[in-house]
């Protein structure tokens, strides 16, 4: 049985997947017969990611963003398909069933990086009016009389590779039976189902550790020998040696003042706010409420984790602007982190929620201040924008 905690329905009503099989061919020859139960439909995701009012509670938000992230799928990275296949061994009289799931590299790739330990189920019941040969133990029992042939299944698929075949599915053994011991040439089933997304928790876009460092050095604020030197000029003290287990770059800018190191470290395009705040992280490891922090000095310690490579700063900040609700975002902050976001393939997530809000937002876009700085700093970049959002708006 599975253990996930999360679950989000794929189908807004249950499937149904009729078909007739022809059980002489099965069984006199080696072979393979595959029929298609299911291929995703992105149209039913639409209404609930579209809607931030859905979700009105802060412990919804990371259902809001998974919401969000199917909905802005588009048809073909959301034609993830379902098969049922019977392979057949006439010699042997061997039939093995199995469900196959086959995913779009992007559905993969996307959901397993917001999602832990994230699946795909499809249950659900079958019957058929064919008459077959109950096994002997049943044939006396009125509730057995083989019309019509009745049962359910359930197969789940691991969403970490984009094809496998899951076998010994519940109701694979009723099946298989029906096909070995049919008394028809045809059998006519019926299968109605669901398919559910399941995981465990969420997040984890980059991948990053967990340590220990010293919060007494912080409190105390003894012995610290460097100064960190923002926007406004007041100095941010720190000990080096914190500073430079946390980040390889910054230990290279400590080290480039010898014989004698630097003790000071400049982040002039930097506020303070934003740099107490790294600073704080480098002794604790984590950002204290992080969902409280203005959207500019979150913007800022993220371009601060990635100049000064923080890994774990740099996954926790992606994780919470990534879960961050769509109204959240003001729109030159969404320029920016569109812009900052590039090419990067672990910032792919991140980059096109920025483009889902300006594709959204394109007719206020184009007069704002913001949009003409950039498109006067990145000139290639906006036009390539242009181009996605005029591409967008023509298909509306």
């Amino acid at each position: 049985m599975n253990s996930s905690s999360h679950r989000l329905q794929l189908t807004t009503k249950d499937g149904c997947k009729d078909f007739q099989l022809d059980l002489e061919k099965i069984q006199s020859q080696t072979g393979t017969e595959t029929i298609s139960f299911y291929v995703g439909d992105s149209g039913s995701q639409k209404t609930v990611g579209d809607n931030p009012n859905h979700y009105d509670k802060e412990e919804d938000r990371h259902m809001r963003a998974v919401h969000e992230l199917l909905a802005d799928f588009s048809e073909e990275d959301f034609k993830n398909v379902i098969d049922f296949v019977i392979d057949s061994e006439r010699d042997e009289q061997y039939y093995n069933l199995s469900m196959r799931f086959r995913f779009t590299p992007a559905f993969l790739r996307k959901l397993s990086r917001i999602l832990i330990e994230p699946k795909m189920c499809i249950r659900g019941k079958f019957e058929s009016e064919t008459e077959f040969l109950l096994p002997y133990s049943c044939r006396a029992s009125p509730l057995h009389n083989g019309k019509p042939f009745s049962g359910t299944f359930s197969a789940i698929a691991n969403i970490y590779q984009e094809s496998q075949s899951v076998t010994n599915f519940e109701g694979a053994n009723r099946i298989e039976h029906c096909i070995r011991t049919h008394v028809a040439s045809t059998a006519t089933f019926k299968f109605t189902f669901s398919v559910t997304l399941l995981w465990t928790g969420f997040g984890g876009i980059i991948a990053r550790e967990t340590c220990s460092l010293f919060e007494n050095l912080l409190k105390d604020k003894l012995f610290m020998d460097c100064s960190i030197i923002p926007s406004n000029k007041r100095k941010v003290y720190c000990h080096k040696n914190i500073i430079a287990a946390q980040s390889d770059v910054l230990r290279e800018l400590l080290k480039n003042g010898l014989p004698e190191p630097k003790s000071t470290i400049e982040m002039l395009d930097i506020s303070e706010q934003a740099v107490k705040l790294l600073v704080e992280y480098f002794y604790r490891n984590k950002i204290e409420n992080i969902d409280e922090i203005q959207e500019q000095i979150t913007l800022e310690l993220f371009q601060m984790a990635v100049r000064y490579e923080i890994r774990n700063l740099e996954g926790i900040l992606m994780d919470n602007l990534y879960f961050k609700g769509k109204e959240w975002f003001s729109l030159d902050n969404v320029l920016c982190l569109y812009h900052f976001c590039g090419e990067r393939e672990e910032y792919e997530l991140l980059r096109d929620k920025m483009l889902g809000i300006l594709r959204k937002n394109v007719k206020t876009l184009y007069g704002t201040e913001a949009f003409k700085e950039f498109s006067s700093r990145h000139h290639k970049e906006a036009a390539s924008l242009c181009a996605i959002l005029q591409y967008n708006l023509s298909l509306n």
